[in-house]
């Protein structure tokens, strides 16, 4: 899923409004926020995990290879003593 996408809109329009009014709370919701509600959400969740299973099954690779993980190691320099004192 992508985020939403910014919709600008331009308008040349004087707005006259009392000195009240300037601490308003400005709405600035999009009407995607409309859909933001449970029912949207499941169903949203259950469509994206239809289609990561099927992009793990056409990329014919397990769930296990999808985690990240890590790996290490370990060395060990030996001292090298200085025989000719």
């Amino acid at each position: 899923m992508a985020h939403g996408k910014p919709i600008e809109i331009q308008f040349d329009e004087e707005v006259v409004i009392l000195k009240e009014e300037l601490d308003r709370r400005i709405d600035l919701e999009g009407e995607w926020s409309s859909y933001c509600n449970q029912e949207n959400v499941f169903n949203a969740r259950v469509d994206i995990d239809t289609i990561w299973k099927l992009l793990l099954q056409t990329a014919r690779i397990e769930l296990f290879e999808t985690i990240t993980h890590g790996s290490s190691s370990l060395s060990c320099i030996e001292e090298i003593a200085d025989t000719e004192q």
